[in-house]
């Protein structure tokens, strides 16, 4: 859907969820996702107070359909009905050098008879901005998708004024093929029995 490049750490502490955050994952069955420097691991209870403050910061907010600030009550609800959801996984992204968050991507609606799904909340920390980090990961699910999921065929939805992003998609494989509104449509198309996972075709 988007992504949004921060400015400051966070300030929460996992207490401020509620008294517990175990390390619950979001679909426990899936195993992290590793290459070209960087770790996906699903999402966490442990994660949310740190995910809670990258999605309120102003930068952020101002990529979401629905941009109010969440309060922590609202956050834990959408982590816990995304767990009952068999159609998508919300992952950490990690620095494998030092195994810190540098930022999220997730997968959702996957559909397995189209064999097509849609990637985005896509959330880099301020102190990995600039580095490549959410390129890589994205091609990173792009591949896990492809290869794994066995999917064809991945879209996304950018604001059509997010121009960073917009180069960071395009940087990835993903082509234009049509808009909505003020949000451009954008797609990537598996390349059948090509040996690069993450090749694609344009629309």
């Amino acid at each position: 859907m988007w992504i949004a490049l921060l400015n400051a750490s966070s300030s929460l502490q996992p207490n401020e969820l509620g008294p517990s955050t175990a390390m619950i994952a979001i679909k426990p069955d899936v195993q992290p996702i590793s290459g070209d420097g960087i770790r996906l691991r699903l999402l966490t209870e442990h994660d949310l107070p740190l995910t809670l403050a990258w999605r309120n910061r102003d930068a952020a907010r101002s990529q979401f359909r629905y941009a109010k600030k969440l309060v922590p009550a609202e956050h834990r609800a959408w982590f816990d009905q995304q767990k009952k959801l068999n159609d998508r996984y919300y992952f950490m992204v990690e620095n494998t050098e030092g195994g810190h968050a540098v930022g999220q991507v997730a997968i959702y609606n996957i559909n397995h008879d189209t064999r097509s799904a849609e990637v985005g909340a896509f959330v880099v920390a301020p102190e990995a901005e600039g580095r490549g980090f959410m390129r890589r990961a994205i091609l990173e699910l792009i591949g896990w998708a492809f290869n794994v999921l066995k999917l064809k065929r991945v879209c996304l939805e950018v604001f059509a004024t997010n121009q960073r992003a917009i180069r960071v998609y395009e940087s990835c494989g993903f082509m234009q093929y049509g808009q909505g509104g003020e949000m451009l449509l954008m797609q990537k198309i598996k390349v059948e029995n090509n040996p690069d996972s993450s090749a694609c075709a344009g629309a």
